[in-house]
């Protein structure tokens, strides 16, 4: 599994530093700073991204006809099919290399979960930039910050019972 490290941190860094405007409707502006393509087909937009992957593309999430959330993964895309004792282990390996590097160039994060779904993140005042051990790749998110609120919101009230686990 190849994971793109370098392409990572930069963009976690171009992240960091750009001047998000939300609601943010036309990514064009950080597509040109990323050196990233805009992709529409048939009324879905995505983004080819320039990782050394084997998908090098960014969803593009939507609510209301504003981008709520990027999601790119960094890492190849394992085989969904293979055995989870086989596919995570190399996942999980990346998912630490990947934050060790966000570490030495973002610096703390606001939040750290370790485990099989791993997760770190650092908040700025206009982006959450995340990475997430998924069961297939490790993903690098750029959150709008007042829709990661809400999730936040949503799962600390499943936490304190309030509201049943979907």
């Amino acid at each position: 599994m190849h994971t793109d490290i370098e392409g990572a941190t930069r963009i976690a860094w171009i992240a960091a530093e750009f001047d998000w405007k939300w609601p943010l409707d036309d990514p064009t502006p950080f597509c040109d700073a990323a050196g990233w393509e805009l992709v529409r087909k048939e009324g879905v937009m995505w983004l080819r991204t320039d990782f050394a992957v084997n998908r090098p593309e960014c969803y593009v999430y939507l609510e209301n006809r504003h981008i709520i959330r990027f999601a790119a993964p960094v890492t190849d895309i394992a085989d969904f099919r293979a055995p989870t004792e086989e596919r995570m282990p190399p996942i999980l390996q990346a998912f630490d290399d990947l934050a060790d590097a966000f570490v030495d160039t973002l610096g703390l994060p606001a939040r750290y979960e370790p485990g099989i779904e791993a997760m770190i993140r650092w908040d700025y005042p206009r982006i959450v930039v995340g990475l997430d051990a998924g069961f297939v790749a490790v993903t690098l998110s750029l959150v709008r910050p007042e829709y990661q609120a809400d999730i936040d919101e949503f799962a600390e009230r499943i936490r304190l019972g309030l509201i049943e686990d979907i």
